[in-house]
């Protein structure tokens, strides 16, 4: 029992393919000319991408010319690492 004939299966078939509803159009191509598709949610996204940018760089460079002051000296020895310096 649950094994179908051939001929069981492709009635089966047809029928599944008679009863499932086409596949919708697609879409339009985009919209074609100059400034065409641009929205103002572009315009906002496009601002952020710029100032995240803007904030990227800014700390890049602030930390290259940092560099110097904040560069870490390691110790000598162990001693050097525990005593004060006097």
């Amino acid at each position: 029992m649950g094994q179908l004939t051939v001929d069981e299966r492709r009635r089966v078939f047809a029928a599944r393919a008679q009863g499932l509803p086409k596949p919708p159009a697609p879409p339009p191509g985009p919209p074609v000319g100059p400034g065409a598709g641009k929205t103002a949610g572009d315009r906002v996204r496009r601002l952020r991408d710029l100032a995240t940018i803007a904030v990227i760089v800014t700390v890049l460079a602030g930390g290259s010319l940092a560099w110097r002051t904040v560069e870490f000296h390691r110790p000598q020895s162990l001693l050097d690492a525990v005593l004060p310096r006097g």
